[in-house]
């Protein structure tokens, strides 16, 4: 059995279609527990409409999405684990196929590609774009590629890698780099997620609060950073890059960059950050 986890905090007008992509899923040895993170909303009366016995309802004081998950995984009664988000949608076959595919690669965790809805136009519309097959730790470690709803991993393996309710944004990148480390991964390209974005989302994207937290991933992997030195410029990048889009200075994080990689194109940005023109030139070739 499959057990989905879903964790919702004010989704009333979403989780329904959430709840019921699942459900209609063509690998029907499921079931689906919606933990609600406390929500204010009509979630609880929307939820109480729903009879199909694979449906469970957990509701718990407000402590964040990674509590709520956790909380999920304590309960889940299936071999498997899987995640939806609850403004977002699966395709009837992602579970089968995911399935299929952990078995074919005798892989441990398994993600797939989505499609991206309300998302900025220079986004890749259908992520990941990368091979099918295993994925080597690396690539996962330079790249967040899997967002948690394209998830679905073997229980001993959220048994030993919960979810770490310090972080507060990029959780499944988070919860990656520590998986991945220990357990195998697969990749299938089939688009079998539909991810929206929604105003309120902890997606949208906030330049000060996406540098913060690359900054928090140097402090918290410093062991990675001298293993894998692609990681600590990958990620000290992701700091320069919204400092400029912020508005500040970010040379010397570049002067940095340029000093680990030996690149030309990372000797050029550091001299750009030096006079200043860095902002103008992503403002105009990043849109």
């Amino acid at each position: 059995m499959i057990s989905v986890v879903i964790p919702s905090y004010n989704r009333e007008k979403t989780i329904v279609r959430a709840i019921n992509s699942v459900l209609k899923q063509t690998y029907s040895d499921l079931e689906v527990i919606v933990v609600d993170d406390g929500s204010t909303d009509n979630t609880r009366a929307v939820l109480s409409e729903i009879s199909d016995k694979r449906f469970r309802y957990i509701y718990q004081e407000n402590a964040g999405a990674c509590a709520a998950r956790n909380n999920g995984i304590e309960h889940a009664k299936g071999e498997y684990i899987a995640f939806q988000d609850s403004d977002d949608a699966w395709r009837p076959e992602k579970l089968e196929k995911q399935i299929e595919a952990m078995q074919y690669y005798n892989a441990d965790i398994c993600f797939c590609r989505m499609e991206r809805h309300n998302y900025p136009e220079n986004k890749e519309k259908f992520y990941p774009n990368i091979a099918e097959g295993i994925v080597e730790y690396k690539e996962l470690l330079l790249k967040s590629l899997a967002s948690t709803q394209t998830i679905i991993a073997k229980r001993e393996v959220y048994n030993s890698v919960m979810f770490d309710v310090k972080v507060k944004r990029m959780q499944d990148y988070d919860w990656m780099i520590r998986a991945a480390k220990h357990y195998s991964v697969c990749f299938i390209r089939d688009v079998l997620v539909d991810l929206y974005l929604q105003n309120d989302s902890i997606t949208t994207f906030d330049y000060n609060k996406i540098q913060q937290i690359n900054e928090f991933f140097l402090e918290k992997y410093k062991n990675l950073c001298d293993e894998y030195p692609e990681f600590y410029a990958k990620r000290l990048e992701r700091i320069a890059y919204y400092k400029t889009l912020a508005g500040e200075n970010a040379s010397r994080e570049y002067q940095e960059i340029y000093k680990i990689t030996g690149k030309r194109k990372d000797l050029v940005k550091y001299m750009m950050a030096r006079l200043g023109l860095l902002k103008a030139y992503y403002s105009r070739y990043n849109k």
